[in-house]
């Protein structure tokens, strides 16, 4: 039976046999590996495309010991650092991107993500604290047969395709996407509205999805910003956004409508639901939910950094821009 490891004395071989010229296949042979193991140990110790045996040697020890390290988070800083953030349902690549910006010349406060993941599941103590809370795998979509019956058309609806492209470059606040987050057992709904450039996230609950009540919640919600810097809102097509019109009038933005079954035209309002999702499950009924409940996990969404701001949250994006509030 082949060693579970490489041992010193089959790097030295191997790098004999490979100077030698024999193939990984009649290495493998003579060792008592796999050729893939062969292959796996020249690509990973290599050093420049040339192999040597003591110095792939010294390399494995070192990352070894590297990987025993990071199973353990023991600065009591940066260990009350990641369990806080981890409780605000941060990730562990959010939190590690914020810690570089943070504290960027602070080597004590500096870790990656896979070394949370490690430290998680290697801590008896320290993984109860931070796997609970971080997003679970979805469950694949079954994919949908075709729509059986007319979808009801919304009336005056204006197409993605006619939306101007300085919305789609993302480069201005004011650029929203929208969306209805459902709770179980017709308990209610969650009206969502992102930004597309600081993914800056305004919500707000309905009871209902008729299309009056929502729009009611919409220009509530929105309400509170300056007019000049709003510009444009792209729902999807549930019939809830029916009454666009209305809110086209009260809030003076252009309205758009995505492609059917395209979720990918509001990328950023489906992701954000998902981390709304981490609050309000799919069993959970929001008719439990008060407006102080809401607007609490609202902030602290805007309060979470992300990848694709360089780990800037969305408020610290939103607010950089200037943008003004109705008093």
């Amino acid at each position: 039976m082949s060693p579970q490891h490489f041992t010193r004395d089959d790097r030295l071989k191997l790098e004999t046999y490979k100077l030698a010229g024999y193939s990984n296949a009649h290495i493998a042979g003579i060792l008592g590996y796999h050729k893939s193991s062969i292959g796996r140990e020249l690509g990973r110790n290599s050093i420049r495309g040339r192999y040597q045996g003591a110095l792939a040697d010294k390399v494995s020890v070192r990352r070894r010991q590297e990987i025993e390290r990071n199973r353990k988070i023991d600065h009591p800083p940066l260990r009350r650092y990641v369990i806080d953030m981890t409780m605000d349902h941060w990730s562990p690549e959010e939190i590690s991107g914020r810690l570089r910006l943070n504290f960027g010349n602070d080597p004590l406060m500096q870790i990656s993500y896979e070394s949370i993941y490690l430290a998680a599941y290697s801590d008896e103590r320290l993984g109860p604290l931070l796997i609970p809370y971080w997003r679970q795998a979805r469950k694949k979509r079954k994919k949908r047969g075709a729509l059986k019956g007319k979808r009801e058309i919304i009336k005056s609806r204006v197409p993605i395709s006619k939306r101007p492209e300085i919305v789609a470059a993302r480069s201005r606040v004011g650029d929203l996407e929208g969306d209805t987050v459902v709770g179980c057992a017709q308990s209610g709904n969650i009206v969502t509205l992102v930004d597309r450039k600081s993914l800056y996230l305004w919500a707000g609950l309905s009871p209902t999805k008729h299309s009056p009540v929502v729009a009611d919640v919409i220009m509530n919600v929105l309400g509170e910003v300056d007019p000049q810097h709003l510009h444009t809102i792209t729902f999807d097509n549930g019939t809830e956004f029916a009454d666009h019109l209305r809110i086209s009038k009260d809030l003076s933005v252009d309205i758009y409508f995505a492609r059917p079954y395209c979720s990918n035209d509001r990328a950023r309002n489906e992701n954000t639901n998902g981390l709304l999702r981490q609050y309000f499950p799919k069993k959970f009924k929001f008719d439990t939910i008060t407006p102080v409940q809401l607007q609490r996990v609202v902030e602290e969404i805007n309060n979470r950094p992300r990848k694709t701001l360089g780990y800037r949250t969305p408020a610290e994006v939103f607010n950089q821009e200037g943008v003004a509030f109705r008093v």
